[in-house]
């Protein structure tokens, strides 16, 4: 698991709490420990989405496809 929070965009300013955070989280193996984990930092759920990340056909059957996807969690974190 990966947290992406804009790190890799030109120009973007180290942020050691976002970079602390996405260390935990590739050190766990379930979705559910991440987004509680999230949740006490003050993050919230906002949106789940799947997206397609590679389609292929079957090298033994040519009439059978398959998708590769992944799911995707957008957080929120609201300032007071």
């Amino acid at each position: 698991m990966q947290l992406d929070y804009g790190q890799s965009a030109p120009g973007a300013v180290a942020d050691p709490e976002m970079a602390e955070m996405a260390k935990s989280i590739r050190a766990s193996h379930s979705i559910i420990d991440v987004l509680n984990y999230l949740g006490r930092h003050g993050w919230e759920l906002f949106n789940v989405t799947t997206v397609q990340t590679q389609g292929r056909r079957s090298s033994l059957d040519n009439a059978t496809s398959y998708v590769d996807s992944e799911t995707r969690y957008l957080l929120r974190r609201r300032t007071p």
